[in-house]
């Protein structure tokens, strides 16, 4: 394939829509064209991906197999959208399979160049995540509307909406590091914490506030655009889907996780985040994450990829609760 027919390719791909032209040739120099046939599997459901795989020609669709039940086609994968995205940043198997309908071009992204941006190119990697995470972002509210629509004929049992008042009038207290056994020096050897350097870690601390919640108290709502992002430090949170006053649990996070609505900023968030139990988390409002952006932009990608990180659990979460719907009206 020509340089020239290789960049006009390049420039359907959705990672890669903030690229400049210079940073398009870079990876185009360090990724490799891999083509597939009708029915090949590109990635297997339950193993690993080694990195991301962007349509460039063709077409793929993606299924799923779960247990008392067929092949269930979920969706269908075209010109410059991507597939394998998990293998990038977080280490867990593949949710479902992709297989190519019809012939099929990929330009496909290893996992170690994508760590090595973020060493020495740490902008390009930083407006991959940006893009990857709009279309996650995108994928996530398509897949909230499927599992609603799913709970709306589902006999799931109700909410106690007196509880959920309860739990609301509850509201959390700002408290200080030496209010719990915690040790501001211990931060510095957990999971993120341990990626900052001294100086970073002192800036996200006077950008946060500390905060105890009770339990069930709810973070992130349905609808809310401006929600805080949240580092739980002790206790778990469990993200959720709320409809006709039905509650589908999508995942437990537990401590060291990142609590975020949607990215880019602004955008309403779809999931409702609420704690399983007594529970210590940093708060960071909006007004501060723009100012960590304006004013420490390698702390702020480091944010990022953690934020795209938590997106993609999400993702893989939502996809296996939709299936598991699916599959019991499928089998009533």
């Amino acid at each position: 394939m020509l340089k020239e027919d290789l960049n006009a390719l390049l420039h359907v791909a959705k990672p890669f829509r903030y690229l400049t032209v210079d940073e398009l040739d870079r990876m185009a120099a360090y990724c490799d064209i891999v083509t597939f046939n009708d029915g090949d599997i590109i990635l297997r459901q339950g193993e690993k991906s080694k990195g991301l795989y962007i349509v460039l020609e063709g077409k793929a669709f993606l299924s799923a197999k779960v247990l008392g039940s067929d092949l269930l086609d979920l969706a269908t994968v075209d010109k410059g959208d991507f597939v394998g995205e998990v293998g990038l940043m977080v280490d867990m198997p593949n949710s479902m399979s992709v297989i190519a309908k019809g012939n099929i071009t990929c330009l496909f992204i290893t996992k170690l160049y994508f760590d090595t941006l973020a060493l020495f190119l740490g902008e390009i990697k930083y407006k991959i995540n940006q893009a990857i995470m709009e279309e996650v972002c995108a994928r996530l509210t398509r897949i909230h509307a499927k599992i609603t629509e799913l709970m709306s004929h589902s006999a799931m049992a109700t909410r106690s909406i007196f509880s959920e008042v309860i739990h609301s009038l509850t509201l959390p207290k700002v408290i200080d590091f030496a209010d719990i056994d915690m040790d501001i020096s211990e931060l510095k050897k957990r999971d993120f914490f341990n990626l900052l350097t001294q100086e970073e870690l002192t800036v996200l601390l006077n950008e946060s506030t500390l905060i105890e919640t009770a339990p069930h108290n709810t973070l992130i709502k349905t609808g809310d655009s401006d929600s805080p992002v949240f580092v739980l430090l002790c206790g778990a949170v469990q993200s959720r889907v709320i409809k006709d006053n039905k509650i589908a649990k999508v995942s437990v996070l537990s401590p060291i996780n990142l609590i975020s609505s949607f990215f880019p900023m602004g955008v309403a968030a779809v999931f409702d985040y609420s704690t399983c139990e007594q529970a210590v988390l940093l708060k960071i409002n909006r007004a501060h994450l723009l100012h960590l952006k304006e004013n420490n932009i390698h702390l702020w990608y480091k944010i990022v990829d953690l934020i795209c990180r938590e997106f993609l659990f999400l993702e893989i979460a939502a996809n296996k609760l939709f299936i598991r719907l699916q599959s019991e009206l499928y089998n009533r």
